[in-house]
């Protein structure tokens, strides 16, 4: 080539001209993904990350950086054809000395998978016999628009064979000019020879973010007045040195970067002093760190598991060169009541500016996660400042790459799933240390997941941590095996990790499993059996409930009841109600489940709170009598403290579970004391549903496994030693029968099957591990994101009423809030923009959780633009009669017919 070959590089060949004054070059396009992926090399990626990364390719962090710019800059190669560029006539009408291609219809990703093997081959000068790199690069960024390709052999071979729709001649010039000058220009690095699959997995999600920053139309309309109308080497490596320049401050402005907390003892990050559990992580860990882990704590709830990982995950992340911590929680409460108390930790420790987000599909509804609400002052600094994610972390897929970011356990696991741009959250969670808390909530299906992530997690060498109260001892050594074997600790299942209470740090260096023993707070747990007969298929609860609540009605205290199902904990709470209003006692009966409108809910949860919570007592230390009737919400989702709980039978981990709300708050936790009434006892109340000869006999309508509730009721003993029984019991019902070669009745059989059929299902919805995945499409093959999920049968939806009122829909029955409504947009205005913010908050907030199956074949009433909003186009609206002042709305779904009312929420007539 000449001295000036770069000259050469057609300038009308564009890459970006949404929403712009002209059409933006193809080759700054390129040249600005470089810049951003360095910057992303230099800022956002974690040292332990760019450690790990080099490991994958055998090189170090200079030509690593170089290597990964070079394919981040390629990325759009594939727009160099036909079917790209006459997307604009008018930049298509310049271009001169091109042959006219026939049956162009393949994407511009796709293209640069096919052509992109040969041209590599070509410009590094390897053989067809040695390029295995060049075919997994170009798979690689075929798979930039979050989705690969599979292989084909022939095409990526012989393009211009296979793939006429690439168009030769002078479209194959100008890519391989493209090519030739982006290699010049990014320090032509050479083939690394040892790109492996799940470095590919990191590169792809640079790539992606890469070209995502580089798209953002105020970076590039502040540009495209300097483009230059001729290509050639000076002018092109003048653009790329401005990009350089300009990409750091929008990279900071996407807030992405690093983030710095101050080091100290548990002591020092926090206002009180550690207990046993957290001493002697605090005091031991150190010690074990060698690189990445996985630590397992397991401890009664109230123990300040939280505040001992958080302090964990700094430890851990400085040993292993990761900064901040994604914790993943159960449900969008208990991540909704977590966020405040992370934001204030981060508050007291952080050292520079850093985000931290909130991550699940309600989470734009949060008041404490709003960007527009005033923030509060921790210490004269503004704390919601702090910590705040602006709005482009607050962009969908986005989140997960903040340093700091929580959510429901489903975030971390869509990396594990095919879905699309799995690989950027992959990229979120491994540069940082993930915190999982309640390992035993979640099924086979879910497990299964879980499994899979800890195995790749452990291939990335990212530190984990593992929060239970009640995990059995075979599920945390299959946990701790999973991420052994993907760190590449092969003898992983022979460890035993399950300390109770304590914890257990597994070195993925060395793979030796450390495990803690810890004293805990010692309680004797009485339990009391009440046999229910079942009334045409529902128990009977009301003479058990009036003989165990009865003490409230003399002498106060706080008391609380879990029904297995919504309806009945509506049924309940209506003749709890009425038997307290007959008896004329002061005693207040609140009523908590999911069928709430949304606003109703977080009314009813502030109240529960506020009168169950640490400061709900007056100042004789007393609370006001009250009886609360819930489903399990409250067996995780809520910080409250119960004087009596009584409950319908359950699988004995979430039984264990739920009493961990009676006397939770101990003297030392409270600035005053909390006075009990004298009747009160550390008793858990049982309700057995039974047939007519006194046996166990489940409700049809009821979700938990028979198998493990007839265990569970073999095993349950009139007193539990917790924390000294809490470990047997739980392998007692979760290990030991189906372990010890027992017989196995037909529940068992029956568990046995439902257990293989979820773990199937999650084994077809997972990627595969790192050295069974034969190649990169094997990440998004199937996909179908409509169906994979990350819950087992967890298809529900939404509905909304819709009142009428002088020809128009109002969202209230008062004809208040009018239903929002806008004419569908140009198609250059995004989905997101479609109808106001405020006006789709207020359609959530008044929308209510269902069945998927009460909608089903239900006539969607709502205005045609929700359709276009991706938080309303789920929601099914009906429009239904006001109601007279204080009236239920009656809700007509098929022929089922509905109450929805403040009180009770959405019930069956």
């Amino acid at each position: 080539m000449t001295e000036d070959w770069m000259s050469g590089i057609d300038m009308w060949l564009w890459g970006k001209s949404r929403d712009l004054e002209s059409t933006y070059p193809l080759v700054c396009h390129c040249l600005d993904t470089g810049a951003f992926a360095e910057v992303l090399w230099d800022r956002l990626l974690s040292p332990g990350v760019r450690g790990w990364l080099c490991g994958q390719l055998k090189v170090d962090e200079a030509v690593g950086r170089s290597y990964v710019a070079f394919v981040a800059a390629l990325h759009d190669t594939g727009k160099v054809t036909e079917a790209f560029v006459r997307k604009d006539a008018d930049a298509f009408a310049k271009l001169s000395g091109y042959p006219v291609v026939a049956g162009n219809d393949q994407n511009h990703a796709f293209a640069v998978h096919t052509f992109l093997a040969e041209a590599l081959r070509d410009l590094w000068g390897l053989t067809a016999g040695s390029d295995a790199e060049c075919v997994r690069l170009a798979q690689l960024l075929g798979g930039h628009h979050g989705g690969y390709s599979p292989l084909d052999g022939r095409a990526m071979g012989a393009p211009g064979k296979y793939a006429p729709w690439l168009g030769w001649g002078k479209w194959d010039q100008q890519r391989r000019l493209l090519v030739a000058a982006l290699h010049e220009l990014f320090g032509s690095p050479t083939p690394t020879g040892s790109l492996t699959k799940e470095g590919a997995v990191f590169i792809t999600a640079i790539v992606i973010l890469a070209d995502w920053l580089a798209s953002q139309v105020t970076y590039i309309a502040a540009r495209i007045g300097s483009v230059p109308a001729q290509a050639g080497r000076g002018v092109l490596a003048a653009h790329l040195e401005a990009a350089r320049h300009d990409a750091p401050g929008f990279v900071e402005a996407a807030q992405l970067g690093g983030a710095t907390v101050d080091a100290g003892s548990f002591a020092e990050e926090f206002p009180f002093d550690p207990n046993d559990l957290q001493a002697s992580i605090a005091q031991n860990l150190p010690g074990l760190l060698r690189g990445a882990g996985i630590l397992l704590v397991t401890a009664p709830t109230g123990e300040g598991k939280s505040e001992a990982s958080w302090h964990a995950a700094r430890l851990m992340g400085e040993a292993s060169g990761r900064r901040g911590f994604f914790l993943g929680l159960p449900t969008m409460a208990t991540a909704d009541q977590a966020y405040q108390r992370v934001e204030e930790y981060l508050n007291r420790h952080l050292t520079s500016r850093s985000a931290l987000t909130l991550l699940h599909s309600m989470a734009w509804l949060s008041k404490a996660y709003d960007p527009a609400t005033e923030p509060g002052r921790v210490d004269g600094v503004s704390s919601r400042d702090w910590v705040r994610a602006l709005e482009w972390l607050r962009g969908h897929k986005r989140g997960m790459l903040a340093n700091w970011a929580l959510g429901t356990v489903d975030q971390a696991l869509l990396a594990v799933v095919k879905v699309r741009h799995n690989v950027l959250r992959m990229l979120g969670l491994a540069n940082k240390t993930v915190i999982i808390d309640e390992v035993h909530a979640y099924d086979a299906y879910m497990q299964g997941l879980l499994l899979r992530l800890l195995h790749w997690l452990g291939a990335t060498g990212t530190p984990v941590i593992l929060l239970s109260a009640t995990v059995s001892g075979r599920m945390a050594n299959r946990l701790i095996a999973a991420y052994l074997e993907g760190a590449g600790q092969v003898n992983g299942r022979d460890r035993q990790p399950v300390t109770y209470p304590g914890w257990a740090y597994a070195c993925a260096v060395t793979g030796e499993v450390h495990p803690f023993q810890v004293a805990s707070r010692h309680r004797r747990l009485a339990i009391t059996r009440h046999e229910v007969p079942l009334v045409n298929g529902v128990p009977e609860r009301l003479g058990v409930l009036t003989g165990e609540l009865a003490p409230l009605l003399d002498a106060g205290g706080t008391g609380a009841v879990i029904c297995t199902t919504v309806a009945e904990a509506q049924e309940t709470f209506q003749s709890v109600r009425d038997w307290v209003q007959g008896s004329g006692a002061r005693v207040d009966v609140w009523l908590l489940h999911s069928r709430f409108r949304v606003e109703d809910r977080e009314e009813h949860t502030r109240k529960i709170l506020a009168r169950l919570g640490k400061e709900g007592r007056g100042p004789d230390g007393k609370r006001a009598a009250t009886i609360l009737i819930s489903t399990a919400l409250i067996e995780q989702s809520l910080d409250i403290d119960l004087d009596l709980l009584v409950t319908d039978l359950a699988p004995m981990a979430l039984l264990l579970q739920r009493a961990g709300r009676l006397w939770r708050h101990v003297a030392e936790q409270l600035k005053t004391p909390l006075v009990r009434p004298a009747w009160a006892s550390e008793r858990l109340a049982v309700m057995v549903p039974t047939g007519k000869k006194g046996e166990l006999r489940l409700p049809k309508r009821w979700i938990y496994d028979e198998a493990l509730m007839i265990r569970t009721l073999d095993a349950l003993t009139d007193v539990v030693d917790v924390p000294g029984d809490v470990q047997s019991l739980i392998d007692t019902v979760y290990d030991a029968a189906f372990l010890a070669g027992a017989e196995l009745t037909e529940a068992d059989l029956a568990h046995l099957a439902g257990e293989s059929l979820r773990r199937g299902k999650a084994r077809q919805a997972a990627i595969p591990t790192p050295a069974d995945m034969r190649d990169l499409s094997e990440l998004s093959a199937g996909l179908d994101e409509e169906r994979l999920g990350t819950r087992w049968g967890a298809e529900s939806g939404r509905i909304v009423c819709l009142y009428r009122n002088d020809g128009r829909l109002w969202l209230d029955e008062h004809a208040t809030i009018p239903v929002p409504d806008r004419k569908l947009p140009p198609p250059s205005v995004t989905d997101n923009e479609c109808l106001p913010r405020e006006g789709v908050r207020a359609v959530v907030a008044k929308s209510v959780p269902v069945p998927s199956t009460w909608i089903s074949g239900v006539t969607n009433q709502a205005p045609a633009s929700w359709a276009k909003d991706p938080h309303l186009r789920s929601i099914t609206a009906i429009v239904c009669d006001t109601p007279s002042r204080g009236a239920p709305t009656i809700v007509r779904l098929g022929d089922r017919s509905f109450e929805l009312t403040k009180e009770r929420g959405l019930q069956e007539r």
